[in-house]
């Protein structure tokens, strides 16, 4: 949906735990089918696994594709998709079809949804999973290169803002069921919305990746177009990860870089996706549900949390159209507060200032690797 590229500064390296050579290798997930047999890009990215161990590889692996297969299946809102008896599976696209039908879904996708309206409250609807009315406004418009061309119609993005459900009162038209884990959805403006997890499901899903591979005792790392990722380290084995985040101006070059350790991280920027308008506007992919565009307050947005990669996943896309520092900050305590968890952040603007936690401060200073940073403000 929306995620800038991090530059994955992994250090190659070996040495020996219980006479087997530990060496990061990194391997390609992998596609898989939809109904009508045409090959799909999970998460519309590539989703790759970095490992350590030759032995625990096929384990790691396996793992890695089956969970990252099945929820993507039950997320995605574009495609239609066939069960082990060929029968088809109840996900976002069915359920985005049957208004006022009370629908038995999957467990794992009833839970999504449930931590989406937890999110889109928190944020305060600046993350509004309704809005698949309007990204369906902007489809096509968004290129990893130098477009020129139109905005949308006005009437068309008034229209598409008119179905996206207010925060306050999303649970009177999404209406979850905890008994029998079904959904019902109940038209808003007398109009039908679409849910869209896009935004959410990259980081959900590494997190459930996450928490099965942490069996096997061995240190890995996953990312998701390198904008949703998160890394374990197994003490044993004397592992270190670090990411670094791109110069927005000059993608072959890094700005900072930071370690990783049992924590993820995701990252929402402006370049990887974009068009300029008719006036030389940016308008990149991050859409503001309250204005139906996208906003130029940073050129991108990195977080890095403890646990919970949905959750960031989630706040990184909403604080992209939040101006207000006081907002993001309160935001991000309640956040917090609701989930226990810790968040770090660092916001890049235009001007090349870095809104950054205090806890980011030391290690991103230490780190720098570009003299274009003009100031620093700690938060």
């Amino acid at each position: 949906m929306r995620k800038i590229f991090l530059v994955l500064c992994i250090l190659l390296c070996s040495c020996s735990v219980q006479n087997e050579t530990i060496k990061k290798e990194k391997v390609f997930i992998g596609t898989l089918q939809d109904e009508d047999g045409s090959m799909i890009l999970p998460l519309n990215t590539e989703v790759y696994l970095t490992y350590v161990k030759q032995s625990k590889k096929d384990a790691l692996f396996n793992d890695c594709q089956d969970i990252l297969f099945s929820y993507h299946k039950l997320l995605d809102r574009h495609h239609y998709y066939l069960d082990d008896n060929n029968q088809r599976i109840t996900n976002l696209r069915v359920i985005n079809e049957h208004f006022n039908e009370e629908i038995a879904i999957d467990s794992r996708l009833f839970d999504s949804i449930k931590q989406a309206i937890e999110l889109t409250k928190l944020t305060k609807g600046y993350f509004n999973f309704t809005i698949g009315k309007l990204t369906d406004v902007y489809d096509g418009y968004f290129n990893p290169y130098d477009t020129v061309r139109n905005d949308p119609l006005k009437e068309d993005i008034e229209n598409a803002l008119n179905t996206i459900v207010p925060y306050e009162n999303i649970e009177d038209y999404i209406i979850l069921n905890e008994d029998n884990n079904s959904i019902m959805l109940k038209p808003f403006n007398n109009s039908e919305f679409i849910l869209d997890l896009g935004a959410f499901s990259k980081g959900y899903i590494v997190n459930q990746i996450y928490n099965s591979l942490i069996k096997y005792d061995t240190s890995f790392m996953i990312s998701a177009g390198s904008s949703s990722i998160v890394a374990y380290i197994y003490d044993k084995e004397g592992i270190n990860w670090r990411v670094g985040s791109k110069d927005p101006n000059n993608t072959g070059t890094i700005l900072y870089a930071y370690p990783l350790l049992n924590e993820f991280v995701s990252t929402s920027g402006d370049y990887e996706q974009y068009y300029i308008n008719e006036n030389n506007i940016l308008r990149h992919h991050i859409l503001n549900p309250y204005t139906g565009f996208s906003e130029n307050f940073y050129r991108t947005v990195d977080l890095k949390s403890n646990k919970n990669g949905g959750v960031i996943d989630a706040l990184s896309t909403a604080l992209f159209s939040i101006e207000d520092i006081d907002q993001i900050i309160e935001i991000i305590n309640n956040i917090e507060d609701y989930y226990d968890m810790k968040i770090d952040f660092c916001l890049l603007d235009a001007n090349y200032s870095l809104t950054i936690s205090q806890e980011l401060k030391d290690v991103l200073i230490e780190t720098l690797t570009s003299n274009k940073i003009s100031e620093f403000t700690i938060k």
